[in-house]
């Protein structure tokens, strides 16, 4: 699997590094984890837990499983189980705090949490993320997601980037490419351009996976430099297959800088074309949203309808991100 480390507060909530472990999880649910196929894998967990509620291990699969499909609140309930029932895993409590990560997330995007709880949920992120790092301090996905909370979350929410470097330092000796990856969010969120691009360049030679280049896509599409992003996507699809995120990004791209339209469509219907993705990819709902995006920006209003009203259709996993963007998108297109 490509690795990407992406710069919104929401990766908390994406890929997860998966430490198998014997038990009563099937080895195919903890393969299907890890290739991203969350709906696969809870279809197997599910019953187990049912059937062993005091495993957990298992509580761990399924809590990370539903965090891996969107379902934040059902997440944290089993993922609190998971701790619960085995308090010094520290792979439990960085689990748990992607979940809370999520759930504000949405809570955000949805409007169901106020300023306060959010700020809680952004409090009990930061707690289990700084459990998780010093019970697994081999565990770099702890040391990223603690870094990357430090990096993007205000000072008054536990912000730091002094704390950043700390972590960062440890992330490189774990994994160079990661430790790249986060140094780049920071200078992104510093607005240093040229020390992110070139932070991901070097990613790039050191990463066998398209991961890095999916990542200086998405960074200059940040940064609104959108020549290099379509560019940077294009030669990741050409170098790469299944770097199927290159093909949605060069869709999305095309909406938000309003150019290169066929292009953007033409690559969102090759998107589209794939078939059983991970769920750790855009929904199909999420690429038709953008193809209504293309048309709107055409003045293609019929067209642009069509597309949002499918991607309402679509929304199986019933994304408050998206139902909102809908929601405006329909408005504009009556």
């Amino acid at each position: 699997m490509s690795r990407v480390l992406s710069l919104p507060l929401v990766a908390f909530a994406a890929v997860f590094s998966i430490i198998a472990q014997a038990g009563l999880v099937p080895d195919q649910a903890i393969k299907d984890a890890e290739a991203g196929y969350f709906r696969r894998a809870l279809s197997q967990i599910q019953p187990l837990v049912t059937a062993h509620p005091q495993d957990a291990e298992l509580q761990y699969r399924y809590g990370q499983a539903l965090t891996g499909i969107g379902r934040a609140d059902d997440a944290v309930a089993a993922l609190k189980a998971a701790v619960a029932l085995d308090p010094k895993n520290g792979v439990y409590h960085r689990a748990l705090g992607e979940a809370y990560g999520l759930k504000a997330q949405q809570g955000m995007a949805d409007g169901s949490e106020g300023m306060f709880g959010m700020v809680g949920l952004m409090k009990s992120a930061r707690g289990e993320f700084e459990l998780g790092e010093q019970l697994a301090p081999e565990d770099v996905q702890s040391h990223v997601d603690l870094a990357t909370y430090y990096i993007v979350v205000p000072g008054l929410m536990g912000g730091s980037y002094s704390k950043a470097h700390d972590e960062e330092a440890l992330i490189d000796k774990l994994d160079a490419v990661q430790g790249l990856q986060v140094r780049a969010t920071e200078a992104g969120n510093k607005d240093k351009m040229d020390d992110g691009v070139k932070l991901l360049q070097q990613a790039i030679e050191k990463d066998p996976t398209s991961g890095s280049r999916i990542a200086l896509g998405l960074f200059y599409a940040g940064g609104k430099r959108y020549d290099d992003a379509f560019k940077t996507f294009r030669d990741t699809a050409a170098k790469d297959p299944k770097a199927y995120m290159a093909w949605y990004q060069i869709g999305k791209t095309a909406g938000l800088a309003n150019a290169n339209y066929d292009e953007g469509i033409a690559s969102l219907r090759q998107y589209l074309s794939f078939t059983d993705l991970p769920d750790t990819l855009p929904s199909q709902a999420w690429a038709h949203f953008r193809l209504g995006n293309i048309y709107e920006a055409q003045g293609h209003k019929d067209d642009a309808r069509a597309e949002y009203v499918l991607a309402a259709s679509l929304n199986e996993r019933a994304d408050p991100d998206l139902a909102s963007k809908l929601k405006d998108a329909q408005g504009r297109v009556k």
